[in-house]
């Protein structure tokens, strides 16, 4: 009998929730986050407030994203049988390559209480490949570091918009995988971006 795949919130809880450490898990309610969230400002406030860490922080976090980048580059190749330059058409290999019984036998062989654990680790390298998509598909979006990295998302100022591509991820490697294709998510998401009005100066 095949494993019922958990849910998004039920991977987060098992897999991510706990690296937050028992302060944040008692002060916030952490869950997966939504696709893309339209970000409020008050008048006249700058969007640095949404990237509140402090520079070395950002710029360790962005370490950790690029270094996931170049893995990437070095592991997905062999991984997904893919050659050349990566592109969207990456995401749809990997989605045929984890359909939901890979997931389940990688979620088996995967221990939340190792950081390394192979779950996260695709599943991050994963949300970094769908921003990276993003990015090349929708250029003006930049980054905002959060800690943890999982956390980090990219941001649209002129349609401030927020796009949570790690927990993209999260849900498609959970029960929700087979739902919608991550192409064409990314293909959805930039043509709402870019069809809405610019702000103005």
């Amino acid at each position: 009998m095949q494993q019922r795949l958990p849910t998004p919130d039920e991977l987060f809880s098992s897999y991510f929730a706990p690296w937050y450490g028992p302060e944040l898990n008692a002060q916030y309610q952490l869950r997966v986050l939504p696709d893309m969230e339209t970000i409020e400002l008050p008048k006249g406030t700058s969007i640095s407030v949404l990237n509140p860490l402090p520079e070395p922080d950002r710029k360790k976090i962005a370490s950790q994203i690029s270094q996931m980048e170049d893995g990437i580059d070095h592991d997905w190749p062999k991984l997904l049988s893919v050659e050349g330059e990566f592109s969207m058409a990456w995401l749809d290999h990997y989605q045929a390559r984890f359909n939901e019984e890979e997931i389940a036998n990688i979620i088996r062989g995967s221990q939340p209480s190792e950081f390394s654990n192979n779950l996260l680790v695709l599943t991050c390298q994963l949300g970094v490949a769908i921003s990276k998509v993003l990015r090349m598909e929708c250029p003006r979006l930049q980054w905002l570091y959060e800690a943890p990295y999982w956390d980090s998302s990219l941001f649209d100022l002129n349609t401030m918009t927020r796009l949570n591509g790690f927990h993209w991820a999260i849900r498609a490697m959970s029960s929700e995988c087979a739902e919608q294709k991550l192409s064409e998510k990314v293909r959805a998401s930039v043509e709402f971006l870019l069809k809405e009005p610019k702000l103005q100066d």
